[in-house]
């Protein structure tokens, strides 16, 4: 498997699915193989806008059109200049509409072929969500229709690649199969991470009440596009705050993806980085079912860390904010499910140190994939809080992690980001990051990798 494919197909057990769902599942498959092209048109690292936008264009010239034309900005549309200058928004089903029509086509021989009524009236849905643009309409559905054994998420929706000013979405599809008994365990580890949770001191302004957020572990049979470029082994969807607000929000992890992603990453960089003494205590059965608890705490408390204006008020400083709040609070949030005996002291330990590992991976894979450079800030500010405050020590490495320490650090570092993200102002992350998201004091951690 190649470093940064557009398309990635794994194996997966079938045996819970019919004749007729594996026949589903297939067409599925081959729309969502064709999402990876469409997302390879929108991609470019030399150009902090990709290519959503003219590559000689301002801030200031975007800002200017869109003063008269508000699509300028929308989450779905390309940017062009037209002969006589003047920039002109064009919807993402027109500019792709070619690209487009063979993934449509597959979408709609599914939902004729399945035999589940309610699936079929989403497939349809969304087939004319990418036809039309109606993409609000195909995420209600998606979110209030039952649950199936099998789910597809396609079409734009992650923004990462739009480093200018974090609005253009990216092309993204992902199948997969639920794992019911791991969905099940997910289930009561969302109950009790969110009933434990602290009440915000702006609390009221919160998008979504916890009792909104669906969760469901699935194995994935094939990713394509952004997701597949970076290897997103979770999710929470859908990203337009107004719809999590009335309609709630559905938490993917994917197993098999974290179990890959632990295998060829984040294992190796924890043999890495830390001393062999230090290793023996931390086997790879503990530290892979670590990796798992810690994704799904982090996608959920994406969620408890959404405020209604925080991206207006951010800007596109948002996602190196949000980003690290929500996987601080989660790490930190583990030890609810120490008192609940979920987990054992080992296992909360094991937590902070995938969370360690993980670091590591973001900065060295934004050395390659430029939009990527919002998790390493992030990161990079809480490696170095770490390593001012003392919970984490350097020489040639890590070498020595204060877990007692690391723990009250997550609490200071929690309260600071989550201050900024309910309050804070442009220059309030600005600073922060200024501070401590220095990423190259975190790179001389790493001489090995």
């Amino acid at each position: 498997m190649t470093a940064h494919k557009l398309i990635r197909e794994f194996k997966v057990s079938k045996n819970n699915l019919s004749d007729n769902e594996k026949k589903v599942l297939i067409k599925l498959e081959k729309a969502a193989a064709l999402v990876g092209p469409i997302y390879g048109l929108q991609i470019n690292d030399r150009y902090p806008g990709a290519n959503f936008y003219p590559h000689d264009i301002t801030r200031e010239e975007i800002l200017s059109a869109y003063k008269e034309d508000p699509l300028i900005l929308s989450p779905y549309t390309v940017v062009e200049r037209k002969k006589n200058g003047k920039l002109e928004a064009i919807p993402y089903h027109i500019k792709y509409a070619k690209q487009l029509k063979p993934v449509i086509k597959f979408l709609k021989e599914a939902a004729f072929l399945t035999d589940n009524k309610n699936f079929a009236s989403r497939l349809e849905v969304q087939a004319d969500a990418l036809e039309s643009g109606s993409y609000e309409a195909a995420d209600i559905y998606w979110l209030t229709m039952k649950p199936y054994k099998i789910d597809i998420i396609i079409g734009p929706i992650e923004r990462y690649e739009d480093s200018l000013f974090f609005k253009k979405t990216c092309y993204s599809a992902i199948v997969g199969i639920i794992d019911s008994k791991a969905t099940k365990e997910a289930l009561k580890i969302r109950d009790i991470i969110t009933s434990s949770h602290r009440k915000s001191f702006s609390f009221s302004q919160r998008i979504i009440p916890t009792n909104m957020i669906q969760v469901r572990i699935d194995q994935a049979s094939i990713s394509a596009g952004l997701s597949a470029r970076v290897l997103f082994a979770g999710m929470d969807l859908p990203n337009d705050p107004s719809l999590v607000e009335k309609y709630g929000s559905q938490v993917i992890v994917l197993s098999n993806i974290v179990k890959y992603n632990f295998e060829e990453i984040h294992y190796p960089i924890f043999k890495k980085i830390f001393e062999s003494t230090f290793q023996k205590g931390y086997n790879s059965e503990l530290l892979l079912s670590a990796s798992q608890k810690l994704l799904l705490i982090r996608e959920i408390f994406t969620l408890q860390v959404k405020y209604s204006d925080a991206e207006a008020r951010l800007r596109e400083l948002y996602p190196v904010i949000n980003e690290m709040a929500s996987y601080v609070l989660a790490v930190k949030s583990a030890g609810s499910l120490l008192m609940k005996d979920v987990i054992f002291q080992k296992e909360l330990e094991a937590i902070m140190i995938l969370f360690l590992s993980r670091a590591f991976d973001s900065f060295i894979l934004s050395k390659d994939i430029k939009s990527m450079m919002h998790y390493s800030h992030g990161y990079a500010i809480a490696i170095n809080y770490f390593l001012e405050h003392g919970s984490l020590r350097e020489r040639n490495g890590i070498s020595w992690i204060n877990f007692t320490k690391m723990f009250i650090d997550l609490n200071g570092l929690a309260s600071l980001l989550d201050q900024i993200l309910a309050f804070g102002d442009y220059q309030d992350a600005k600073r922060l990051i200024a501070e401590y998201g220095d990423i190259s004091k975190c790179l001389k951690l790493i001489p090995k990798i």
